[in-house]
This record gives structure tokens, sequence and C-alpha cells, in this order.
């Protein structure tokens, strides 16, 4: 994981960004103390969620050789939890994304449509409006981003960006997680 978050951060410094915090969930999903006071002040939040991995199948196919039923299994009310915690960090009119390298359903839509049912000020961004139309179509062009290797040429890949109403603050910061 630290090897993951500290690329992360590379690529943050090597982008020019300087208003990005990459914060990892502490070991028994919570957030981290210190961002204890972005609550609610974010523009942007990523959830980069632990997941089955199998989208990186084609790349990983001894991935289904280690697959665990019992971790299939619990993933995604450990998805749903950290959705959940993420979201108290994003301000009105911010966005949370949440982004996942599996197709299976249980992992994808089934947690954003959860998610949705349980906080009803979020509401589904559509691709192309994130994205423009020109580039959303050929990826489907629906209200959630989802690459297919059969398609895309690419891992199997999933994200949804959710946008809490209200008017944004000025200043918030981004925070992965």
């Amino acid at each position: 994981m630290e090897r993951k978050l500290a690329e992360l951060r590379r690529r943050v410094r090597r982008a020019g960004a300087g208003n990005v915090m990459v914060r990892a969930l502490v070991e028994d999903g919570s957030l981290p103390e210190s961002l204890s006071q972005w609550t609610a002040r974010c523009d942007r939040v990523l959830v980069d969620a632990p997941c089955s991995g199998l989208g990186a199948l084609r790349r990983n196919p001894e991935l289904k050789l280690r697959l665990d039923r019992n971790a299939l299994g619990r993933l995604p009310l450990q998805q749903t939890q950290i959705l959940d915690r993420a979201a108290t960090l994003v301000g009105p009119g911010g966005r949370l994304i949440y982004a996942v390298c599996t197709l299976f359903h249980a992992e994808t839509d089934a947690i954003v449509d959860r998610f949705l049912a349980a906080h009803p000020d979020f509401q589904l961004m559509p691709t192309k409006e994130i994205l423009g139309k020109a580039r959303a179509v050929p990826l489907g062009g629906g209200d959630r981003l989802r690459l297919l290797p059969h398609v895309h040429a690419t891992d199997g890949f999933f994200a949804a960006v959710l946008r809490r109403g209200g008017v944004p603050a000025t200043g918030a910061g981004a925070v992965q997680t």
C-alpha cells in the first residue's frame, strides 16, 4: 500500500498539483484523524477502493486461482463503508469519485446504487458531463464509466462520479482515500 501511495504522490508532484492530499484509510477502514479538519470541505474525493481486481484478469490470469470467496463476500461491505466515510469529506457541490478495477456487479453498480439510496444529497453525474460527449460516447456514454477488456483493449475498470448538492465553497482541497 505504501508503495502505491508513494507512486501517487510522485505523480501528483509531476502534474504540478499543489492542492492534493494523498491519504490511506487506517487499518480498521476509518478515516485518519488528520482528515477530520476536512469534513464537508473537499471539492473532490477519490475513493480507489480495495476490490477483487477481476478487471485485471487479462493481464493477470493467475488471479482467478488466488480468488478467495470469503474475501469476495466481504469486499462489498468494506467498499460501502469506505464510500460512506469518504462522503463526509465532500463539501457542497463537491464530487466523490468511486473507482475499482473490477467489473463484478456487487463491487460496482450495487455499491453506487446502495450509496445513492442512503445519501439523497448526492447525485450521479453522467460521463458526458465530465468527459464531454465526444469522449463519453465511445465509452458507453452512460452514467458510469465502464471499461471492458474486449471492447476498449484495457483492463476492466469501473468508476462513478457522485456530486453532492449545494453551492461549492472556495478554497477546498482534494483528498484520495
